[in-house]
This record gives C-alpha cells, structure tokens and sequence, in this order.
C-alpha cells in the first residue's frame, strides 16, 4: 500500500499540468453544476430528519421520506438520508441496506436534462431512460427482499421448533406482546426544545461540510480521470471506458464522442449511468460512514444492475 501511495505521488509530481487541469475541471464542475442543484436539497434532506426526529410517530414516515428524497435527488442524498434513519432507529440497518442501491441513484433531472438531452441529444424518451434504468433496481431489491424474508422466517422457525412446548407458548406470548419502551432498542422520537433549536442551528454547517466533501470527491475523481486520458500507451477504448466509470458527468461526453458504434456507445453510457461512477461511490462511502450499512452489497448490486442495464439497452438497438 505504502509503495503504490509512493507511485502515486511521483506521478503527481511528475504530471503536474494534467493534476491542476483535472482538479479545476472537478472544481468548476462541483461550483457550477453540483453545489447550487445539491445544496438545497441537502438543507431539505436534513430538514427532513429533524423532523421526523421530532414527532412521536416519525418512523412511519421514515421509509416514504427515504423513497422520496432518494429517488428525486439523486447522489448521494439518498445514502445520507438511509444513513441518518438508521443511526437514529427509524429504520433496521438490514432493511436500509437493501433499499440503498435503488434510493441512492441517478435523479431524475440529471437522467433528463444531462444524460438525455445533452449527451444522447433526445433520441429516447424520458419514460424510456426511465424504465431501462430503474426496472433492475426494482427487480434485485424485490429479489432480495423476498429471498432475506425467507431465510429470516426459515431461521425463526427452525430455533422455534427446537423449544419446549411450554417454551413455545412464552414465546408467542413473548413475540405477540408488545415491547416495553424501557426495553426497545430504538430511541425515544421526542426531543426538547433546546436540543431542536441547536439542531436547527446545525444544519447550515452540516450541510456545508456535507456538500465540499462531495466537492472533494469530484475533484479526486476529476484527477484521476485526467491522469486516465493523458496516458500514452493506453488504447483509446480502454481509457474511454474508465472515464465513464470514474464520473459520469465528464465520462458520459467523453463516451458520446468516441468511436465506439452508436448501439454500444449508448449502452456503455447508460451502463455507467446506472452504476453511477467511482465519484458517486467514494461519496456514499463518505456520508455512511458508521452507519451499519454494507457497502460491499451496495457495490456488488449497482455493478450488476449497471450491467443490466446496459446488455438491455444493448440488445434494443441491435
């Protein structure tokens, strides 16, 4: 690890015109286009939590709020919403792990505005962009809902089975009842006001800093994707395609242009769509951090699903 870190700095000093053009491009990239579109909704996003912290019946909300602010905001708002339910109880970390790939995605006003008319110049419907997109999310999270419920009941039943029959009959008493508030293990909703108004206060600075470590994560990715193209002996379709994984705004174009045909080109960029780019992952890895949330499942599902989606996209043209 240590040697590869040394490499890296040689190829900094070395490289230096390519590190400060890459770092501008990511920087002027997060100050025009990222930091006035996640700001605001990074403001709403905790609002939101503060909220839900507040009412005595907030985790029924929790799930919704999840969906909503995940799926319409995209990156990495959705990973910071499943993040915060989770380390204040609202949702069991099992569930927010399973939910995270498809509530933390691509939002809708990228997909339309940036994918759609800038880079694919309207050739497909929003709806369409839609579908390719989301349909696998849907269908691996309702496969992993569906196969984890019944390992779980498998799991309940198997230990119930081995108890006493007068054991049995506790436990249904037991697992019927409902939990004494002294002994659940998610905290109390109620907050006073004091604790709300220093909250309140806190957003500002929380949100700050939340948005310039995503700013740090483009600007890193930005490096690399310059160090990428200014490589002499890489083929150019092999560099091509690590730019459009390591951030989709500047990869996606840089696809749009290559000389790859227009069936594959346009699944590649869809493909790196879904997946969302090494950026978009060192930022959910960024705002979940101790959380509980696995982030080897979150990997492993948005690698399949952006699979996926660009074989669909594929076999559709062709």
């Amino acid at each position: 690890m240590l040697f590869c870190l040394i490499i890296f700095l040689l190829t900094l000093i070395g490289e230096n015109q390519v590190v400060v053009t890459g770092a501008r491009a990511g920087l002027m990239l997060w100050f025009h286009d990222v930091l006035p579109l996640l700001l605001p909704f990074m403001l709403l996003s905790n609002l939101f939590v503060l909220k839900i912290r507040t009412e005595k019946t907030g985790a029924a909300y929790a799930i919704p709020v999840l969906f909503l602010l995940g799926l319409l905001c995209g990156y990495p708002l959705g990973a910071k919403m499943a993040s915060d339910f989770t380390k204040e109880g609202y949702i069991k970390p099992s569930t927010a792990t399973i939910l995270l790939p498809l509530c933390n995605n691509i939002s809708p006003m990228f997909l339309s505005g940036y994918i759609g008319h800038t880079v694919l110049q309207d050739r497909f419907p929003f709806w369409f962009l839609l579908v390719v997109l989301y349909v696998p999310y849907v269908l691996v999270t309702s496969i992993v809902f569906l196969v984890f419920h019944v390992i779980k009941k498998d799991k309940y039943a198997s230990a119930f089975s081995k108890l006493h029959p007068a054991s049995k009959e506790a436990a249904i008493t037991s697992h019927l009842s409902p939990p004494s508030v002294h002994t659940s293990k998610y905290p109390q909703k109620g907050v006073s006001q004091q604790a709300i108004s220093m909250q309140t206060n806190d957003l500002l600075l929380q949100s700050v800093i939340q948005i310039t470590y995503v700013g740090l994560y483009i600007m890193i990715c930005s490096i690399l994707f310059a160090l990428v193209c200014a490589i002499p002996d890489l083929p150019q379709d092999v560099s091509t395609v690590l730019c459009g994984i390591l951030e989709i705004t500047q990869g996606s174009t840089v696809l749009a242009a290559s000389a790859f045909p227009l069936a594959s080109k346009t699944a590649l960029i869809l493909a790196c769509t879904s997946f969302g780019g090494i950026s978009a992952f060192l930022q959910t890895l960024q705002v979940t951090k101790q959380s509980g949330l696995s982030m080897i499942y979150y990997f492993v599902v948005k690698c399949i699903c952006g699979c996926m989606t660009g074989f669909a996209m594929y076999l559709l043209l062709v």
